[in-house]
């Protein structure tokens, strides 16, 4: 795949998420963390990150990405809460998993690269 052009969100976006589904968080992390840079009202890319960070074992910041991809789209975006939920647990803070899966918002719709 030809590396993305620097300065495009989506194209940075799609790249960390191949390289996340390839098992690979580490170089993920750099591409998603430019798309988070360029464009920070992106939802795909705050969570996706999070992704990343959480495969990375770096939680507090996993729970920051997903909870500003859950401020972003407030209509509801239930993976962000789910992964919130298992970062919370893992980390033997189970009330607020619990509390935050209370407070998840309905499945969301399949609306990839909000």
């Amino acid at each position: 795949m030809p590396a993305p052009a620097a300065e495009d969100p989506v194209e940075l976006l799609r790249l960390g998420a191949q390289l996340l589904g390839q098992g690979r968080p580490a170089e993920a992390a750099a591409p998603l963390y430019r798309a988070v840079a360029l464009n920070p009202g992106g939802v795909d890319a705050h969570y996706i990150l999070g992704l990343a960070q959480q495969g990375l074992g770096q939680h507090e910041l996993a729970m920051a990405s997903y909870a500003r991809a859950i401020e972003l789209y407030p209509a509801g975006h239930a993976e962000a809460h789910n992964n919130l939920g298992n970062v919370l647990q893992s980390l033997g803070r189970c009330e607020e998993a619990l509390s935050t899966s209370m407070q998840r918002s309905p499945p969301s719709r399949a609306t990839p690269w909000r």
